[in-house]
């Protein structure tokens, strides 16, 4: 895993993505993209640029870590219940997905594996069902009114995911978030390819190490 570190190093230096946007260039857009580790492509050019204008090398502006993550997610039931008023909330949406995680640091050639269940409907094997509750989430306009609602299926990772994600990163915060992103967008496309584009994964207080 690579990530970027830049918006460490401008805290670091007190600048802002505007303040870098207007001194060299570099559009916004990648910028906020670079800042939220969320660029999969970058220039080289592009690098080199932002490691001058920081005084940094490009292993101060790049950090890797020798793991591999995959996670599948499998879609088993997902439906609103409609009392026929054609109005329903957080709490109408049954869910079933199973999500297939596996953590591989390829250093070492060590893979473990996960499989859990993120349901409101099954019960079988509770310790491994990782569901929590559903949640509404308004999306609010410029004046604070309240636009769309969105809704969350709020999971817990349990202890022994949260204990390898740390000793796989080495306790390093801003990979393991990594590794929980790549999880949560799993789950999440695989809600939003069957329809349920308002409804999203997301995970409560999962790191307290």
């Amino acid at each position: 895993m690579i990530r970027y570190n830049l918006n460490k190093l401008i805290a670091e230096r007190g600048l802002s993505a505007n303040k870098i946007y207007v001194d060299t260039g570099i559009s916004r857009s990648t910028l906020s993209k670079l800042i939220n580790n969320q660029s999969n492509m970058i220039q080289l050019d592009t690098i080199d640029k932002l490691c001058q204008y920081l005084k940094v090398t490009p292993s101060d502006f790049l950090s890797y870590l020798p793991v591999d993550v995959e996670v599948q997610t499998l879609i088993n039931h997902i439906d609103i219940f409609d009392d026929g008023s054609h109005y329903y909330s957080a709490k109408d949406f049954r869910v079933d997905l199973e999500v297939f995680i596996k953590l591989k640091n390829t250093m070492q050639d060590f893979t473990q594996d996960f499989v859990y269940r993120i349901s409101n409907i099954k019960k079988e094997y509770p310790e491994k069902n990782i569901f929590n509750r559903m949640s509404d989430e308004p999306i609010l306009d410029s004046i604070g009114n309240t636009k769309k609602m969105v809704y969350l299926v709020i999971i817990n990772f349990d202890d022994v995911l949260k204990e390898a994600i740390k000793d796989i990163t080495g306790g390093d915060y801003a990979f393991s978030v990594e590794i929980k992103d790549l999880i949560l967008k799993s789950i999440n496309n695989e809600i939003h390819q069957a329809g349920f584009k308002e409804l999203f994964a997301y995970v409560d207080n999962y790191f307290k190490f």
